[in-house]
């Protein structure tokens, strides 16, 4: 048996990594899962369930626990998180035998795995039969959480790093058997929706969060939050568009605010060269990263189309354009102007999935604001590109900074006419609520930001600070404005 297992251990560390491979264990469990606990848990009861979102909400189950218990072998075992990903993907097919154990342990039909959510009765064995964690689910949970600590202590030979690596896995364990599927019971009684709408958005961060914080990127998160956030808002302000909030919206802004992260983490990656010329620090997210985080919100696209179809359709469309702006071959951002066009149609797309789930039929007025709004994004994020003018250069990319330093234009005199356009597109969004919802305390805050964030970018010397507080500055102005826009909130 020993042998076995260290026959195992080595395969998994040779086994060249890939975003497919990493994503083939949780897949195939998914699949051999939802057909056992079909004809061996249900048997002649009704499903009760929509199968692609059943599907979906296993895969990112093991999805999670896989670059969660990866992330606890990098931190603690010192193992990179590739391999990590490799060893915890082969722990993870054992997932497929509950069924067939508990089937043998109880009988046909006479089991099921149901989350308990609530922290008033924690398994603290993982042990709860017949219904939650039957003899086959604990099993396995137990054995996997030993094989964890075995790899520790092979590597290591440490015996508090063994100790250690046990405990949080059992943790981790824990933490998405319990905590999630309480946070998701919670958040799905706030907004009204089902909790199935919600499993994939948790444990899609999940996924999201062990892979970052494993990689040594969790810092570029902090970093790039601005441009991640940024989808969110827009989505906000097609909600707030299209007529009154729903529960839903929020599903959708969380959705949307994940692929963010993946998309703007990723283009540390895909900037690597512009970067390196305007003297950066490297970052820690590479090729193979870059490709994890992207790929997984664009998955989890797939539950939002199950539920909520023109916002998940919006979403892949998302994840498809934002691929096509920065990765190979295609590159729009090389392009100009149709890299500004491009990052129009990102926010358009987000806004047309928050009035999506408002509102199955938008109005003509609304479908004219959304077309505003995607014209008006890239005419006010010209100035973004004011942080990377010489990198961007020396990288082939042309930003409109570049092209007007190619012919001959000063940069401050570039920089004030970013600056200008930045004012007018927020400028034009600030009347628009007045003019909707008259001069409230949203409108008014709304207009000191649409005033300061174009005046911190050109009065400020140092281009990335200028940037970074630009862009936070309009993003302030957007949550103004929509808070503006809101009757119950901004009305008076």
């Amino acid at each position: 048996m020993i042998r076995l297992v260290e026959r195992l251990f080595r395969a998994a560390e040779s086994r060249p990594w890939t975003v497919a491979l990493a994503l083939s264990a949780p897949t195939w469990v998914a699949l051999v899962r939802m057909l056992l606990e079909r004809y061996l848990s249900f048997t002649e009861r009704h499903l009760g369930r929509q199968p692609l979102p059943w599907f979906l909400h296993i895969a990112f189950f093991y999805l999670a626990l896989l670059t969660s218990l990866g992330a606890v072998l990098s931190l603690f075992a010192k193992v990179d998180w590739r391999r990590a990903h490799n060893l915890v993907g082969m722990g993870l097919l054992l997932g497929t035998l509950p069924p067939l154990i508990d089937v043998v342990a109880l009988g046909r039909g006479q089991f099921a795995y149901e989350y308990t959510p609530g922290l008033a009765s924690i398994p603290w064995l993982l042990y709860r039969p017949p219904n939650v964690l039957p003899p086959g689910e604990t099993t396995v949970l137990w054995l996997s959480i030993a094989l964890m600590a075995a790899y520790t202590a092979r590597t290591t030979r440490s015996a508090w790093r063994t100790a250690l690596v046990g405990v949080v896995s059992y943790g981790m364990v824990l933490t998405h058997l319990v905590l999630a599927p309480t946070a998701i019971a919670v958040v799905a009684r706030a907004t009204e929706l089902a909790p199935s709408e919600w499993r994939i958005v948790f444990f899609g961060a999940f996924a999201l969060g062990g892979v970052l914080l494993a990689a040594g990127a969790s810092w570029r998160f902090v970093a790039r939050l601005p441009q991640a956030v940024l989808p969110a808002l827009f989505v906000l302000v097609g909600a707030q568009l299209a007529g009154a909030w729903s529960g839903a919206v929020w599903l959708v802004v969380a959705h949307f605010f994940l692929a963010g992260v993946g998309f703007a983490i990723a283009n540390d990656w895909y900037d690597r060269k512009e970067d390196v010329a305007q003297g950066r620090a490297p970052s820690p997210v590479d090729g193979d990263l870059a490709g994890f985080i992207t790929v997984v919100p664009a998955a989890m696209a797939l539950n939002l189309v199950a539920f909520r179809a023109e916002a998940g359709v919006a979403l892949i469309g998302f994840a498809i354009v934002s691929h096509a702006y920065h990765a190979d071959p295609l590159r729009l951002k090389c392009v100009f102007p149709l890299s500004y066009k491009t990052e129009g149609l990102l926010g358009g797309l987000a806004a047309v999935a928050g009035a999506s789930v408002v509102s199955q039929s938008l109005s003509a007025s609304t479908l004219w604001a959304l077309l505003v709004v995607a014209l008006g994004t890239p005419v006010a994020l010209v100035f973004k590109d004011w942080k990377d003018v010489e990198g961007d250069a020396a990288a082939g990319v042309r930003t409109a900074f570049v092209v007007a330093q190619a012919r001959g234009v000063p940069g401050r005199v570039a920089l004030a006419i970013a600056v200008g356009l930045l004012l007018a597109a927020l400028g034009v969004s600030a009347a628009y609520v007045v003019a909707t919802r008259g001069w409230t305390p949203w409108a008014q805050a709304a207009a000191v930001f649409a005033v300061a964030a174009p005046l911190w970018v050109f009065l400020v010397k140092r281009p990335s600070l200028a940037v970074y507080g630009g862009m936070v500055g309009a993003e302030l102005f957007l949550v103004c404005a929509v808070l503006g826009l809101a009757p119950s909130v901004g009305g008076g």
